[in-house]
């Protein structure tokens, strides 16, 4: 499961959930850390099938909080690096840019721990889960 940014104008399946909005690009930073995908598993409801079906009412119990100017801007500007990184047509052939997104992807992680102050239990709980994923 994953959160992508699109300003292309393109047009989606009837079953696409779109976001808009002032803080967009704060939102999925959170959306695509390892915590709110974490949570987004364990209470979104599932297809017959076990897929995942997101929705406002997935989304809803997450309580993303509201970022003071700081914190929105430092998960921006890293999302924004990570787009930046991914947009190019080869970015997947090249190990050296996919490390360096998972890197700026931990560091949004961290602070996603921090902003929903999580204990070291549970961001070990957390990373866990993720590795078997």
């Amino acid at each position: 499961m994953r959160f992508s940014y699109d300003n292309t104008r393109a047009i989606c399946l009837d079953s696409t959930c779109i976001a808009t909005g002032e803080k967009i690009k704060y939102l999925l930073g959170l959306l695509n850390s390892k915590l709110c995908l974490y949570e987004l598993f364990r209470i979104s409801p599932k297809t017959g099938t076990g897929d995942q079906i997101i929705s406002v009412q997935a989304l809803e119990p997450l309580r993303v909080p509201k970022p003071d100017p700081k914190q929105e801007k430092e998960i921006t500007d890293i999302v924004n690096q990570i787009l930046s990184i991914t947009k190019d047509e080869n970015y997947s052939e090249n190990p050296e840019k996919r490390m360096k997104v998972k890197r700026l992807e931990e560091e949004i992680d961290k602070m996603v721990y921090k902003l929903y102050h999580l204990t070291d239990d549970e961001i070990e709980l957390i990373e866990k889960f993720s590795e078997d994923d």
